[in-house]
């Protein structure tokens, strides 16, 4: 069974409900009364209870005859208090009293306390012999003398007390002046109220201390739920350190050597540096991938169209080589498509080029002048109309192709030096191009070395230059010097090329020496 608890008065009281009988008495053993160091709170207040229950019984007066004090009006006491204050009464006028059970008389009418007689004492005299017992009387004489003793002592305490008083006295004064002048510099109520940022609220009513304080409590520990804890961010942060070492997806390189890449970023800001970094990288690879990647049909197409002519035979190479984007693409007529050729002078010619055959074939399509109209002597504009079909995209491309190539007989005279490994070469310039002088061995169309020369300003009456001064050449070879003029908007002159060979290395026979045979024995 449950122990018996009130729990309604403990829903009231705002307490827990414990019976008590699960509390204990943890004071000394109470021989008087039967109690002992342990027992339950039950059987402490059950002992109390019965003690005092006995101790009514004992002083109800209901059983007392005290008649003979009822005289001269005296009113019947109705309880133990009244009871014994009227008995009190009874012997003090009597006016003799017994102390100490001595039954010694003092302070009679009929004469007077000899020197010696015994009095009582008031409570402040009283004190506790060594025999444990509570003195209340005393010879008149000591007790004069213990009353002088008193008397000086308090006269002494009197003396201290007032010196303290006036101590007092001047601390209250020197408080007083205190708050007078704290009085005086007090705060206004303006003074204890703060306007909080509208953000946080757009009342904008001025506001006490306390709360606007509240207010920005609120605000920042909603902000902090939403964004995060220190930690918590400073490890979202460090995050990004580990793309340190990825590649970039937009150039080549590095994360980390990305230009504003924050490597061991440990801040916000940092981070967020480094995710408009990541953000501007990847654009450029979006960038990439939408011009390079995956476009069909006519805009995968890339023309790489140039032309030369031999101004002594008129030879018409039309180059195509390099085009990209074609694949699965045929002419759409199969003579080709149509070209021009029209001199300064207005002279043209025209035919068809093959435009597949052409880009697969690094030598170009050849077209001879010699029989046309045109002067290929003069400056030259050759325009192709490329038509391509697919018909797997069932997709026509048409465009048109344009290239300028200038009179030849602004090509400068070489004159060419060679020796065993090197070529010197030298010839003058014109004012208003740049020239880029190429080296070729033999046939071969790869340039093995490479010069170019600004356009002088004002023009000087030559160039200088050298082939082979850091990778020497090879000795009794074949090469082809070449120079190409471009114009300020990059329009370029290809020049006819010049041969050279460079000289055979020759054995110089050794002279002033002797020859012998030495023994040895």
């Amino acid at each position: 069974m449950a122990l018996p608890t009130n729990s309604s008065l403990a829903k009231q009281q705002g307490c827990s409900p414990v019976s008590s009988n699960c509390v204990v008495w943890q004071g000394p053993d109470l021989d008087c009364i039967g109690l002992c160091h342990g027992d339950t709170v039950s059987d402490v207040i059950a002992k109390m209870a019965q003690i005092l229950c006995d101790l009514i019984n004992e002083l109800d007066i209901s059983n007392f005859d005290f008649t003979c004090l009822l005289t001269n009006g005296v009113v019947q006491p109705s309880n133990i208090q009244e009871l014994i204050q009227l008995i009190i009464d009874q012997l003090c006028n009597t006016n003799t009293e017994v102390i100490d059970s001595d039954d010694v008389e003092v302070g009679r009418k009929s004469g007077e306390c000899p020197e010696n007689c015994i009095i009582p004492i008031p409570a402040w005299a009283q004190y506790t012999d060594p025999l444990g017992n509570v003195i209340k009387s005393m010879p008149i004489a000591e007790y004069a003398e213990t009353s002088a003793n008193k008397i000086t002592t308090l006269i002494s305490d009197i003396s201290a007390n007032s010196a303290l008083a006036a101590q007092n006295a001047s601390d209250i004064t020197s408080l007083d002046s205190r708050v007078s002048a704290v009085e005086g510099d007090y705060v206004t109520t303006g003074d204890l109220q703060y306007t909080v940022d509208p953000s946080i609220d757009p009342s904008g009513t001025p506001e006490f201390i306390s709360t606007a304080l509240k207010e920005i409590e609120d605000t920042f520990v909603s902000q902090r739920t939403s964004v995060g804890y220190n930690a918590e961010l400073l490890n979202s942060i460090l995050q990004g350190t580990a793309f340190n070492n990825e590649d970039r997806l937009g150039s080549i390189g590095n994360m980390a050597t990305l230009p504003g890449w924050q490597a061991s970023g440990s801040t916000l800001a940092s981070s967020l540096m480094n995710m408009w970094v990541a953000y501007a990288d990847m654009r450029q690879a979006v960038s990439d991938i939408k011009e390079n990647c995956c476009v069909t049909g006519c805009g995968s197409i890339y023309y790489n169209f140039r032309s030369t002519v031999d101004t002594t035979t008129g030879a018409l190479t039309i180059y195509l080589d390099g085009s990209t984007g074609v694949e699965g693409f045929r002419d759409c007529d199969t003579s080709g498509s149509v070209y021009t050729v029209v001199d300064s002078d207005g002279n043209s010619t025209s035919g068809r080029v093959e435009i597949i055959d052409t880009i697969n074939d690094p030598s170009g399509s050849l077209v001879s002048l010699a029989s046309t109209p045109v002067d290929y002597s003069l400056d030259l504009i050759v325009t192709i109309h490329p038509c391509l079909h697919n018909s797997d995209l069932n997709t026509t491309c048409e465009s048109v192709l344009s290239y300028n190539i200038y009179a030849a007989n602004n090509c400068p005279s070489l004159t060419i030096i060679p020796s065993v490994y090197e070529i010197d070469y030298s010839f003058p310039v014109t004012a208003g191009y740049d020239y880029i002088v190429q080296l070729f061995e033999g046939v071969s169309s790869v340039v093995i070395e490479s010069a170019t020369f600004n356009a002088p300003n004002p023009p000087s009456l030559a160039v200088n230059g050298t082939f082979g001064s850091v990778t020497p050449l090879t000795e009794n070879t074949s090469y082809r010097i070449r120079v190409i003029l471009q114009n300020a908007d990059g329009t370029q002159i290809t020049c006819p090329d010049d041969t050279v060979v460079t000289l055979p290395e020759t054995c110089v026979a050794a002279t002033g020496l002797s020859t012998g045979i030495v023994i040895i024995p």
